[in-house]
């Protein structure tokens, strides 16, 4: 029914390293699965219709992880497959407001890196947080958000390539600067919430 990139393409923050992101939604299928293929490092993330609506809604019982890449359909990038009967449900998430959903984005950021920054060692997936945290300060000065951050924010698009090349060194400055973002998150969620 639909195939879009998501990840690192969508996000205008692929390396010569990254490999490519596909979330496939298909009809007569239930359930959420994922497939790595090695040889053409393709990542797939397949959902039913039912799921894929889930996860875009928001839904309690879809994973955190899953959740937080909702904006990754607002991506500028050529859609690889869009059936006709479902562009309809397509547009709907591609075209909301993000105001309407931005309490669940923020909620969903939030819980999933605040459980991941309990642990010890750095993930590669942190870079999101520089992201996101530019994103967002893009949306309250513009009232407009938008994803690609090749474009958007070149400051962003610099820690987020230094962060990709360090990851490793488990380096603390790294830390500070994402439990920072995350109070900032947490302060407009909060300005969100009255």
């Amino acid at each position: 029914m639909l195939a879009y990139y998501c990840g690192s393409v969508a996000y205008g923050t692929q390396t010569k390293e990254s490999d490519t992101d596909i979330i496939v939604v298909l009809d007569e299928f239930n359930g959420i699965e994922h497939y790595y293929d090695l040889e053409e490092k393709c990542e797939y993330f397949i959902f039913g219709v039912k799921n894929w609506i889930e996860k875009m809604e928001y839904d309690e019982e879809v994973a955190l992880y899953l959740k937080m890449f909702n904006d990754d359909i607002l991506a500028d990038v050529e859609l690889i497959k869009l059936e006709d009967s479902f562009k309809p449900t397509y547009d709907k998430y591609r075209n909301r407001d993000f105001k309407d959903i931005m309490q669940n984005y923020l909620k969903t950021v939030i819980e999933y890196y605040s459980i991941l920054l309990e642990y010890p060692d750095l993930r590669k997936n942190y870079y999101h947080l520089y992201r996101i945290e530019a994103q967002i300060k893009h949306y309250l000065e513009t009232n407009v958000f938008t994803i690609n951050l090749s474009t958007l924010v070149p400051l962003a698009q610099e820690k987020i390539e230094v962060y990709k090349e360090n990851f490793k060194s488990n380096n603390k400055e790294f830390y500070k600067d994402f439990k920072l973002i995350l109070n900032y998150l947490k302060g407009v969620l909060r300005n969100v919430n009255d």
